[in-house]
């Protein structure tokens, strides 16, 4: 959800910066379904330019004034924020950190052995 809301007003920028007026109130503000429509192929204008495919529509858009503009550098900074999020999280997850409160509970103290694990009262051989 919060992502979305951040990157529909960077791609809505570069819409309304690129395109004559009446074309982009026509294309993105009059009906909600043709706005996500558009704003998805500015997208992909992007993502295929950079493979060097060019995609079609009508009306045509300005393809090179919109895989260079200046909100693309907003795109990839939320971009890259958002994926140190999803790793950092991703890695707390499968590698988690035992709280005080569970060792506490556990009867156990950061730094102490283990029950039956050996340490100073045995265990061992």
């Amino acid at each position: 959800g919060e992502l979305h809301w951040a990157l529909v007003p960077i791609l809505e920028t570069i819409a309304y910066d690129t395109l004559p007026h009446p074309l982009f109130s026509k294309l993105f503000r009059r009906d909600s379904v043709v706005a996500a429509l558009f704003r998805n192929f500015i997208l992909a204008t992007r993502v295929l330019g950079s493979l060097d495919l060019h995609p079609a529509s009508v009306p045509p858009l300005p393809h090179f004034r919109i895989r260079h503009h200046r909100a693309w550098k907003s795109w990839d900074a939320v971009m890259h924020d958002a994926m140190h999020q999803i790793s950092a999280y991703a890695h707390a997850r499968h590698h988690p950190q035992p709280s005080l409160r569970y060792l506490s509970s556990n009867g156990l103290r950061p730094g102490a052995a283990t029950p039956g694990g050996g340490g100073a009262s045995g265990g061992g051989g």
